[in-house]
């Protein structure tokens, strides 16, 4: 029976398995049970379950200085890249013992250091940080918690602690390899939202590369509103009217590149016998749309998977090199639309 009125306790678990609070405590923590004889760990959870015994994460992070929180700090809840690199850390921490915890910061560099400000409360185990760009005033916090931080979708040149993803240039050079491939000499491309770092990256290596391969010097279009299908429809709009001779379009993302596809239908635009689009980030629309869109695939699941592989590593006792970096390749997916 509980001794607290319906709270199951360590010791009600501990009287059940007939064992002390000490195995039992060792039993449910995912960095300890590992010590424990298996029938011992079997009998302790099989105990724990049938009581419905669940534990204080708040007392343990007092005690341990260990909450088993992992707070995950994107820049918007509604978009599915980051929707798909929080379902691959929770993936690939099911059954460990820990949970996840999710913070917007709406791609504002000030929010995302009031955010970490306000989870470091929690005592999270670890940070994970999905934006394009850290501030300094970021940076210096981070490194004052002493957290472990891995910062996500992008490999920089100076990572705050450790990195899991691709260089995004490399991302724009893919596509630029690929139209050259397909016989496409006469470039643009397309662009928008200045706080997304990352994408001017990709336009730089798409730019960099077109003209390493010989190709036209790129027709940039940019607008600073946030990514649509609606934008991308109005700046492809305005590359036709600017550049007719334009015979290929890499877009900085997916919805910019859909968009200039429902243009160019609209507009009775030959895709891609007049003018080839390719996107970035493999989102699922660019599999629907007619002939489906070529695209840069992003790895954002595997991406995900392997941050939650290295924190785990952590936890279980890996030392932590000076800034582990691990590479996660992109790809380009070739679809009708080049």
């Amino acid at each position: 029976m509980a001794s607290r009125a319906g709270a199951v306790t360590l010791a009600d678990v501990a009287r059940a398995a007939g064992v002390s609070k000490m195995t039992v405590s060792r039993a449910l923590s995912p960095d300890r049970s590992a010590a424990l004889q298996p029938d011992t760990l079997a009998r302790v959870r099989a105990a724990a379950g049938s009581l419905g015994y669940r534990p204080n994460l708040a007392a343990r992070s007092l005690t341990a200085r260990r909450s088993g929180i992992v707070a995950i700090v994107v820049p918007d809840l509604g978009n599915a890249v980051f929707a798909e690199i929080i379902a691959g850390i929770q993936a690939g921490l099911k059954d460990t013992g820990r949970e996840t915890i999710v913070a917007r910061t709406g791609f504002d560099p000030a929010a995302e250091c009031d955010t970490v400000r306000h989870l470091s409360g929690w005592n999270p185990d670890a940070f994970v940080l999905a934006g394009p760009s850290r501030t300094d005033a970021v940076r210096a916090l981070v490194r004052d918690l002493g957290i472990p931080t891995v910062e996500v979708m992008d490999l920089p040149p100076d990572p705050i602690d450790m990195a899991v993803g691709f260089p995004h240039a490399e991302a724009g050079a893919l596509a630029a390899e690929h139209l050259h491939a397909r016989g496409y000499r006469r470039p643009a491309t397309l662009s928008c939202n200045a706080a997304d770092t990352r994408a001017a990256r990709r336009i730089e290596g798409f730019r960099a590369r077109a003209t390493g391969l010989g190709l036209a010097p790129p027709v940039d279009l940019f607008d600073p509103a946030e990514p649509s299908f609606g934008l991308g429809r109005a700046l492809c709009a305005r590359l036709r009217a600017r550049a007719p001779a334009v015979d290929c379009v890499f877009a900085a993302n997916d919805l910019l590149a859909v968009g200039a596809v429902l243009h160019c239908q609209d507009a009775g635009v030959a895709v891609p016998g007049a003018l080839a689009v390719c996107g970035f980030n493999d989102l699922p629309i660019a599999a629907e749309i007619g002939g489906g869109l070529t695209t840069v695939h992003s790895p954002r699941r595997a991406i995900g998977r392997e941050t939650a592989a290295l924190l785990l590593d952590l936890a279980g006792g890996a030392a932590r090199p000076v800034a582990p970096v691990r590479h996660i390749p992109c790809h380009v997916v070739p679809r009708g639309t080049t």
